[in-house]
């Protein structure tokens, strides 16, 4: 989803003019909470019931800052991209007791890169890129993804790479334009046109959507109001025909529930289990 801050904006252009407006969505409307990397304290509080958390340091680029949660005897692994918002010491607690019984380990990835004063999707892509093939040599098996919201489109961007096994995206977009509009709630009268900066062109769920080699799974939701049900389904029906493909509908889940649905897990569960012997 954009962050919060930049309905403000929005509703000030509204407010101000008194008539029909036009918001360019910028990089800092996708991006703009810099993350501190994690203290070995709070690495020590995230590693419990036999999980390990720690620094994932790449070989092909230590400037990113992700971790590595490793849990016994793991079969494979779940590399996932969250939110704008999300915490990573809110995501991993969300996550494994889920993938644990799995027997995946999971790695995340806190988008502000170490030596960066600010991200934006390039950089952000290149980093997520990296990550997956470091992911991929140290495995014990398997590679999936998984990404919601904003990190949906860096895991759709995934589902290009035949080294990938599979790929769940939760709440994906097409735009960050188009995202503007649906969010505009009571306003969206009055937002005539949506815009976004050049540099956020490669957040576009149907053009991904359309390089797309590997299985996916799409989840959405009825109460999703950050991004709607039929945003997702668009960028569903742009998955080339012949893919292995499925389009999950939840009902009463907000956009911050999805992983907290066991529909969800059912369903992620046969994409990413299926090639773990």
């Amino acid at each position: 989803m954009l962050h919060r801050g930049f309905m403000k904006k929005v509703m000030a252009i509204v407010l101000v003019g008194s008539v029909a407006a036009c918001y360019t969505v910028r990089n800092e409307d996708m991006f703009p909470i810099q993350r501190s990397s994690l203290s070995e304290s709070q690495l020590a509080a995230v590693s419990i019931g036999g999980v390990h958390v720690e620094r994932l340091v790449l070989q092909q680029d230590v400037s990113v800052d992700a971790y590595i949660a490793r849990v016994p005897d793991a079969r494979g692994t779940v590399v996932f991209f969250g939110g704008n918002g999300n915490e990573v010491t809110g995501v991993l607690p969300n996550l494994l007791p889920h993938l644990q019984p799995m027997h995946l380990d999971l790695i995340v990835m806190n988008y502000w890169a170490t030596d960066q004063r600010q991200s934006n999707a390039d950089s952000i892509r290149i980093s997520a890129n990296r990550l997956i093939s470091e992911a991929i040599e140290i495995s014990s098996g398997p590679v999936c993804v998984m990404g919601h919201s904003v990190g949906a489109w860096f895991a759709l961007d995934a589902a290009s790479r035949r080294d990938v096994s599979g790929v769940v995206l939760a709440a994906v977009g097409t735009t960050p334009s188009d995202l503007t509009i649906a969010q505009a709630g009571i306003w969206r009268p009055f937002l005539w046109h949506s815009a976004q900066d050049e540099s956020l062109g490669l957040l576009d769920g149907i053009q991904l959507a359309g390089k797309a080699v590997t299985p996916v799974l799409v989840v959405t939701s009825t109460e999703d109001r950050d991004i709607p049900a039929r945003l997702s389904a668009e960028v569903y029906n742009a998955l080339p025909p012949t893919l292995e493909k499925r389009l999950l509908t939840l009902h009463g889940v907000s956009h911050g529930g999805y992983f907290r649905s066991a529909e969800l897990w059912d369903a992620a569960s046969q994409v990413l289990c299926r090639t773990i012997q």
